[in-house]
C-alpha cells in the first residue's frame, strides 16, 4: 500500500519550473545568523553590546524583519560590531579592541 502524496502535480510542476516561492518577511534568529555567517552566541553578544538588529516577538518567539536585517548589515558593513564583551571592557576601563592581558 503506497501513502497519498499531500501535493498535486501541478505543485510538482511549479517546483520544477523554478517557480518564485513566497519570500519571507521574518526571520527566526537561527535563520538570521544563517544568512548572515554568524553563530547565535556572537549574535547574543552583540545584542547584549547593544548592535544588534530590532527583534519583535510573537507570544515566546522572537522574530527579526527582513527590512531590520538589511538595516543592521548595511548599518556595520565592514565595521567591527561591538559586542556585550566589549561594553564590560570599557566599563573596567579598557577600549574595545584593546589587547587585555588577564594575571
Amino acid at each position: 500500500m503506497t501513502r497519498k502524496s499531500r501535493h498535486n502535480d501541478q505543485d510538482d510542476a511549479n517546483h520544477r519550473e523554478g517557480a518564485a516561492e513566497p519570500r519571507r518577511q521574518a526571520y527566526t534568529i537561527a535563520e538570521f545568523c544563517l544568512i548572515y555567517s554568524i553563530s547565535r552566541s556572537i549574535y547574543y553578544e552583540i545584542q547584549n553590546g547593544g548592535c544588534g538588529p530590532v527583534e519583535f516577538r510573537i507570544g515566546r518567539a522572537v522574530r527579526i524583519l527582513r527590512s531590520e536585517a538589511k538595516a543592521w548589515a548595511q548599518r556595520y558593513s565592514g565595521a567591527r560590531i561591538p559586542t556585550g564583551a566589549d561594553i564590560e571592557r570599557k566599563s573596567n576601563g579598557v577600549n574595545a579592541g584593546e589587547k587585555v592581558t588577564v594575571l
